[in-house]
């Protein structure tokens, strides 16, 4: 069930409790900016405005200053070029501006920080409009890789439920070639075997908030380390990812996934 919190009760709640419920938004435009892309944007709700970042998706970059982080996205879609990231990027971008201009959108946040590279403050959000869910578009038309922050979306599926809907629909949307999968140098639904060097076991401290995710497919989202945290390397991994582990501090020990990228690796 939705929950439809006024703004001045969220703000007079404790940190625990905004963070545990949704508070919607309704009749919220898009703000032009030029930092908007395809999972990242400002928007407009009465005489506010929020700079959100999309829960469960992560649409290509349209420039190159993180070049790892784009040739992860190219990877992702099956071995896309440089050039080709970007393209799809830019067309995640176009979509997202025409999906968020046809009307006013409902807006779901729990104040979850995206932190993205503004001095403002970014949060995770879940847009919606006219039955329709704009991460799950983004996906359908091969716009957005199943990557980042994910949550029990609002209403009745669970995280883990609709992260499982976003694969199926991403299987056909492989099949279809829409979108990025147009690109790719594999056969639909196959990811490009893009070879990683070897990296020994070694106990690292983290130099920034991290990620980490389940060790099984589809690795959904486990929890956030924190910058400083010490964490042992196991040396072996799948594609992106390498194999983690550490100890908390009731001696239980943790394993997890983590993106080579985040660890420089």
């Amino acid at each position: 069930m939705k929950r439809f919190l006024p703004l001045l009760i969220l703000l007079a709640a404790p940190a625990s409790q905004a963070e545990r419920d949704w508070t919607t938004f309704e009749d919220c435009t898009l703000i032009e900016d030029p930092a908007n892309d395809g999972d990242s944007f400002h928007v407009r709700y009465k005489e506010r405005e929020y700079i959100v970042r999309l829960y469960f998706v992560d649409c290509p970059e349209t420039d190159t200053r993180y070049p790892d982080r784009v040739k992860e996205q190219g990877d992702y879609f099956g071995g896309l070029s440089e050039k080709e990231t970007l393209r799809v990027g830019k067309k995640a971008t176009e979509f997202t501006e025409k999906w968020l201009k046809g009307g006013s959108f409902t807006m779901h946040t729990r104040y979850e920080d995206a932190q993205g590279a503004s001095s403002k403050k970014r949060y995770y959000v879940w847009i919606e409009k006219d039955d329709k869910i704009l991460a799950e578009d983004l996906v359908r038309n091969g716009l957005a890789r199943l990557h980042g922050m994910n949550t029990d979306p609002p209403g009745a599926l669970t995280e883990r439920q609709f992260e499982m809907r976003l694969r199926t629909i991403e299987k056909e949307t492989k099949t279809k070639r829409e979108g990025g999968w147009a690109f790719a140098n594999t056969q639909p639904g196959l990811a490009a075997a893009t070879p990683n060097p070897p990296v020994e076991e070694k106990t690292v401290k983290l130099a920034r908030p991290t990620m980490a995710r389940r060790p099984e497919p589809p690795n959904g989202f486990l929890q956030m380390l924190n910058a400083g945290q010490e964490i042992t390397v196991l040396g072996v991994g799948t594609g992106s990812f390498l194999k983690v582990k550490w100890t908390k501090a009731d001696g239980t020990e943790v394993e997890a996934v983590v993106l080579r990228s985040d660890l420089g690796m």
